[in-house]
């Protein structure tokens, strides 16, 4: 048998690395020497789009406003991803406060997230939840889910984690795969950390709180203010995430210069930059420039 040495040591490290990338959630092929982007582009309050277009009695839009709703965020995410030059796999639409397609935001997450196959047990909040909904949909919703619970295969985290072992079984000793395997237990004890950012009034604290079923509560960060907010949460699904809220920008050329170090020293150090943008507001061009200077500071 190798020794761990000799394993974590020339092309042997590659198959090490290999075998973890089984854990890593699928994501979009890269090109030789292009590293995989930490950032999700979230597209927010999609339910104030198309104005009279929400239902609120099931909490959902009408058949045409969805169909609108899909055509205004596909143009939005064509002119962010052409504009700044990233995938448009990086942006997801939604709302936070309607828990509308939340699930779709999150699985963006995992997806671009360094380790995201910790938060592949997250349960975002339940649309059926706001209030007001008809009593009627919400008992409708909440079977159907459980039906589809009942119907989905189970996550394959477990077995993915026994398959990758097993292998490395067959190529290290007993003792360097012990070591390995404590390693591995090591970075699964480690919260994922997510800066979360956007300017103000876009919904930063209502995304955490419904993407990751939590209640953080945070006072206001108001103009001036030099200090992120973070917190370690504990997730319903079992571990916890650290979440930086950072204060926001595009209010004063002279106060984003005040915060860009800060941005980029608590950028660099997290799994995920998640950018909140407003998809009912017309103008990007702030949120934009945010883009390529993430891409810049995490490249």
């Amino acid at each position: 048998m190798p020794s761990l040495s000799n394993l974590l040591t020339g092309r042997r490290i590659y198959t090490v690395m290999k075998f973890f990338d089984r854990f890593r959630p699928p994501r979009d092929r890269l090109s030789p020497g292009e590293s995989q982007l930490r950032l999700v582009v979230g597209l927010n309050r999609v339910d104030e789009v198309i104005p009279g277009g929400w239902n609120s009695a099931i909490n959902l839009p009408t058949d045409d406003a969805a169909v609108q709703i899909d055509r205004k965020c596909a143009d939005i995410k064509r002119l962010i991803a052409s504009g700044c030059g990233i995938s448009e796999t990086h942006i997801e639409h939604y709302s936070a406060l309607k828990r509308y397609r939340l699930e779709n935001l999150l699985n963006c997450v995992i997806r671009n997230c360094y380790a995201g196959f910790k938060l592949s047990d997250v349960q975002p909040k339940h649309f059926e939840d706001v209030d007001g909904v008809n009593p009627d949909a919400r008992k409708f919703t909440k079977e159907e889910r459980r039906r589809r619970l009942e119907k989905s295969a189970p996550r394959v985290g477990g077995s993915a984690r026994d398959e990758v072992f097993a292998d490395l079984s067959k190529v290290v000793s007993v003792g360097d795969l012990r070591l390995i395997e404590q390693r591995f237990n090591q970075e699964m004890e480690r919260p994922p950390t997510v800066a979360v950012i956007g300017q103000a009034g876009v919904g930063k604290t209502t995304t955490v709180n419904a993407l990751f079923s939590v209640e953080w509560k945070t006072s206001a960060i108001g103009v001036g203010t030099h200090v992120p907010q973070g917190r370690t949460v504990a997730l319903p699904s079992g571990g916890q995430i650290s979440v930086t809220d950072l204060p926001g920008y595009g209010r004063s050329i002279k106060e984003d210069e005040t915060y860009e170090r800060m941005y980029h020293d608590v950028m660099t150090d997290c799994d995920l930059v998640l950018l909140i943008v407003q998809a009912d507001r017309g103008d990007f061009a702030d949120d934009q420039e945010m883009i390529l200077k993430i891409k810049e500071w995490m490249s």
